[in-house]
């Protein structure tokens, strides 16, 4: 087991409910949607610490060049 483990407590991971006001779509029409960001991916490191990967319910259908978590833009999941 790595020494992460070793120092948890009571971390709480869980998705979390907000408002996004700069949804983008393919059109590049911007609009207020209600995203869920949520944990895909725990990465052990060599150190003992955990890298968490997070992602947003509306990454594939997101053109937001600036969200961090828009993917639309980036792949080849564009909707033509």
């Amino acid at each position: 087991m790595f020494k992460a483990m070793n120092m948890m407590k009571n971390i709480e991971i869980k998705p979390k409910v907000t408002g996004c006001r700069q949804y983008t779509d393919e059109n590049g029409s911007v609009s207020t949607v209600t995203a869920i960001i949520v944990p895909i991916k725990f990465t052990p490191t060599d150190d003992g610490t955990i890298l968490i990967g997070w992602a947003c319910n509306h990454c594939n259908s997101c053109y937001n060049r600036r969200c961090i978590y828009a993917k639309a833009e980036k792949s080849d999941n564009k909707i033509e």
